[in-house]
């Protein structure tokens, strides 16, 4: 059997749902089952401290010129309105505009 997760955020750090992909991956692992774990570049670091083993079954996915922008503007709204607008934007980037 052969997996890849795919996650947005896998964290000890980030708590939550950002803590299930990197159970899983270790889960997984631990029972010699092939893994692959795909996320985004932030948590890079962590992961391979926690996993230095199996940092070749980790891929990560770095933020384009686009998503850097959508990040730095809605850093300059209140939270209340960058999240909802600027934060709408960028998910709609990700998910369907990215592919055009």
């Amino acid at each position: 059997m052969r997996i890849v997760i795919v996650a947005q955020n896998a964290s000890t750090k980030f708590g939550g749902e950002a803590l299930l992909p990197v159970n899983y991956f270790r889960i997984l692992r631990s029972r010699q089952i092939e893994t692959w774990l795909v996320v985004h570049a932030r948590t890079q670091a962590e992961l391979e401290a926690l996993f230095p083993e199996d940092c070749d079954r980790m891929h990560f996915v770095a933020d384009d010129w686009v998503h850097r922008l959508l990040n730095n503007i809605s850093k300059l709204l209140p939270s209340r309105i960058g999240g909802p607008s600027v934060g709408l934007l960028s998910h709609l980037y990700r998910t369907h505009l990215r592919s055009f």
